[in-house]
């Protein structure tokens, strides 16, 4: 683990670990884990980023953990745990685009967006989890301006008050709500394994709740393809 915050400006940067149980940025107290400005692209692979305080931006402080004001920002088998912040209390996206691709937030802290605040930007949140935030409005998820982050296959649950405020957009394969119990655990065992698949096999194409992981009542390949997802222990 390395202590940040670390600056990407102006130019093309790649930040990659080997494992994002052992390799990641932890951020002081009072600042970020990363911070993007000017012109920046950068990309984050398995790395976990432990949050901080966040940096001021217009007289707020923002991005507990990652505070993007850049260019293009793309993450990939990234943990962001902690952070605390006015506006994002793990994440403040303030950018052009942002694309976040098995990103797990969480415990992360805010008065707007206790986990993600987007605001006027382009944001595709794929195959991640935001969960144990918390925030005065959009304890998971908090877009204003024009953003309206496109979301698929992603879990937001066990946020306060509430899961997502403002704009987006449900692409399918979304379980949003609820106390972040495990959705794809339909046998109860503690685990998602092979008895939950074939309990989803076996109900494949019915109106009912057996085979039902992501709450929409239809037991299809949705579900099929999130207890692929959450294969292991819950």
């Amino acid at each position: 683990m390395h202590t940040g915050p670390l600056h990407v400006g102006e130019g093309q940067f790649l930040v990659r670990g080997w494992d994002r149980a052992t390799c990641g940025i932890i951020a002081p107290d009072t600042s970020t884990a990363v911070h993007m400005h000017d012109w920046a692209q950068a990309e984050f692979r398995r790395l976990t980023l432990l949050g901080g305080g966040g940096v001021i931006r217009d007289g707020v402080r923002t991005g507990g953990a990652v505070h993007m004001d850049g260019l293009e920002l793309y993450m990939y088998e990234v943990s962001i745990n902690g952070g605390e912040a006015d506006h994002g209390g793990a994440m403040a996206v303030h950018g052009e685009l942002a694309v976040m691709d098995d990103v797990r937030i969480d415990g992360a802290a805010a008065k707007l967006g206790g986990g993600v605040y987007v605001d006027d930007s382009i944001m595709f949140l794929l195959n991640s989890a935001i969960s144990n935030c918390a925030a005065s409005e959009g304890g998971g998820v908090f877009t204003t301006g024009s953003a309206s982050p496109e979301i698929s296959d992603s879990t937001i649950c066990g946020n306060l008050p509430d899961d997502i405020t403002g704009k987006w957009t449900d692409l399918g394969g979304n379980a949003i709500g609820g106390d972040c119990a495990c959705p794809t655990d339909l046998t109860g065992d503690g685990l998602t394994g092979v008895d939950d698949l074939l309990l989803v096999l076996a109900h494949f194409g019915q109106a009912d709740e057996e085979g039902d992981t992501n709450g929409d009542s239809f037991t299809d390949v949705d579900d099929l393809l999130q207890v692929i997802q959450a294969w292991g222990d819950c």
